[in-house]
């Protein structure tokens, strides 16, 4: 969208849709799009950890590999917080971008693909259910 785009302005500076005149000195401007995004996991760790009463703990983010992903990791990571990122569906094939995921944690924080995660909450749900004497097959 219009918002969520960046384009040279008249005199040569770069004009972001929603955020206007960006330095380009400290942005690449290949990255300008993610900025909204970017700012959505920013947001989104705030509301985590100001509703929190603790100064640092564990922060799960699911969909590391996307802009507001990535952000989230990296915030929650440069706060202190262990950070287990899920690398979604559509990158967790790519060894690579977990690999890079991972890179921007810290121990003992981690990062998993998205298969991982799931099959391992469903081992976990069958185990339950099999100690409880319930049904595994519902």
């Amino acid at each position: 969208s219009a918002l969520d785009s960046a384009a040279f302005g008249p005199k040569g500076s770069v004009v972001h849709g929603r955020f206007g005149d960006v330095d380009v000195s400290t942005v690449p401007l290949e990255y300008l799009a993610l900025l909204r995004p970017a700012a959505e996991g920013a947001a989104a760790l705030r509301e985590i950890t100001e509703a929190s009463k603790s100064s640092s703990g564990t922060i799960l983010v699911y969909g590391a590999s996307r802009p507001a992903g990535m952000a989230a990791v990296q915030l929650a990571n440069a706060a202190g917080n262990a950070v287990v990122a899920v690398v979604d569906g559509e990158h967790s094939g790519h060894c690579e971008m977990v690999d890079t995921i991972k890179g921007l944690t810290s121990e003992p924080g981690t990062a998993v693909a998205e298969e991982y995660a799931l099959c391992k909450a469903n081992f976990r749900d069958l185990v339950e259910k099999t100690v409880a004497g319930d049904d595994f097959t519902s």
